[in-house]
């Protein structure tokens, strides 16, 4: 397993790893909320053929714009549409 520190990380590791394994790669999101405001978002994408796991956790509002923009291109990746 990859534990990334930054998003830009996250989305670089990403991209490769659906590159390799277009069909089988999965991302997945989780929110852990810890109290009313506050909370941990978990993304991860895993290929169960290969083994291969990237994770990244945030606490900070900042990361999750940066986070939400980078999905959108590693969709377009997944689904094979141009850029």
């Amino acid at each position: 397993m990859k534990l990334t520190t930054t998003p830009q990380e996250f989305q670089t590791s990403s991209l490769q790893l659906l590159r390799a394994y277009p069909a089988s790669t999965k991302i997945t999101i989780t929110y852990h909320a810890a109290t009313p405001g506050k909370g941990t978002l978990t993304l991860k994408t895993y290929d169960p053929v290969s083994g291969a796991v990237i994770k990244f956790k945030t606490t900070k509002i900042a990361d999750v714009g940066r986070l939400i923009a980078g999905l959108h291109r590693l969709a377009r990746e997944q689904m094979g549409a141009p850029e």
